[in-house]
């Protein structure tokens, strides 16, 4: 006769062990999986830190190399340069946003060149007209009347390039502010040619009522105190880290230039990243007219941009026209030799 409560009692011992037997098994694999991932953040901590010693390491390296590299370009500068723009005054027009100190690398390549830089005028943000304020006032002082910012841009850049025209026919463009009934002034040093009364001065004194007003600036090298580009070449700089909108000026100038085969112009461009705005050297390299006028060089921080300026500034100057630099639309690293 089967004992029920026998059967109960066997059926319970072995629920019983099968509880046991699943919590200590559960128990030993928990452990394993709680080593293993231990082990896992052990290792991934050790990845970290050996990964942050080499990011430290070529940092340094890199940090290092741009040390030597810009000791390179500034040395072979001073002894590959020379001569190739041997008295060429150079006008350098700049964008607000720019790096300063690679406007001021070119500017001093430059001059090892041989050239003579007179001074950076900087297009200021002011300018890109973005307030209505800022937009009457050009008008005012270029003495048009109230128009849309593209038109006043448009205006800005004929009296700009009108100035330099001024400037390459012989006549010193004074940054300061001028008495319009003079035609020259003597110090006992020097003799400083003054523009004649009539649109040549205004355009002069338009000049440095722009640059009070903010819309330019003009830094002077070495204590000039007159642009004078008889027989120079004009040097624009730019870079996509400027705001498209800021840009818009430039852009103006450089199309208006290309309407005056009496004024050689190279753009040049800094690159950087991110992008804000758009490049103004391939701004021209799709236009088929300022292509045909203007020269470029896309990448003008270091010996070989430098080196690609002054020798494209000197070939345009000879009515060559030529495209540098290793981005899209250049026809070479450097202008070929000439025979």
């Amino acid at each position: 006769m089967i004992n029920l409560r026998y059967h109960i009692m066997s059926l319970i011992a072995v629920l019983l062990a099968l509880v046991l037997g699943v919590a200590a098994g559960s128990a030993v694999v928990d452990k394993g999986l709680v080593n293993q991932l231990e082990g896992n953040l052990d290792r991934l901590d050790h990845n970290l830190n050996e990964a942050s010693k080499t990011n430290d390491r070529l940092t340094s390296e890199l940090k290092d190399l741009k040390d030597v590299q810009r000791q390179f370009d500034q040395e072979a500068g001073a002894r590959y340069l020379g001569g190739i723009l041997l008295g060429v005054p150079v006008l350098l027009v700049a964008v607000r946003g720019v790096d300063e100190g690679a406007v001021s690398d070119l500017s001093n390549a430059l001059t090892l060149a041989g050239g003579e830089p007179q001074a950076t005028v900087w297009i200021e943000p002011k300018a890109a007209l973005l307030n209505p304020d800022d937009a009457g006032r050009l008008a005012q002082l270029l003495g048009v009347p109230s128009a849309d910012v593209p038109t006043l841009h448009q205006e800005l850049a004929d009296h700009l390039s009108l100035a330099m025209v001024a400037a390459m026919s012989r006549t010193r463009i004074t940054t300061r502010a001028v008495e319009a009934a003079a035609t020259t002034t003597t110090t006992p040093a020097t003799t400083t040619t003054v523009p004649a009364p009539g649109a040549v001065g205004e355009l002069v004194a338009m000049l440095d009522a722009l640059r009070q007003a903010g819309f330019i600036s003009v830094d002077r090298d070495k204590g000039i105190s007159t642009i004078d580009l008889t027989g120079g070449v004009v040097v624009m700089v730019d870079s996509v880290a400027v705001p498209d909108a800021v840009q818009q000026p430039a852009i103006a100038l450089a199309r208006e230039l290309a309407l005056h085969p009496s004024i050689p112009t190279v753009v040049t461009e800094i690159p950087s990243d991110p992008a804000r705005g758009v490049s103004l050297v391939q701004v021209v390299l799709s236009d088929d007219q300022m292509r045909a006028r203007l020269s470029t060089v896309d990448d003008a921080r270091s010996l070989y941009g430098w080196t690609a300026t002054a020798l494209a500034a000197a070939q345009i100057l000879n009515g060559t026209v030529g495209h540098y630099g290793h981005g899209k639309g250049a026809d070479s690293l450097l202008p070929a030799p000439t025979s």
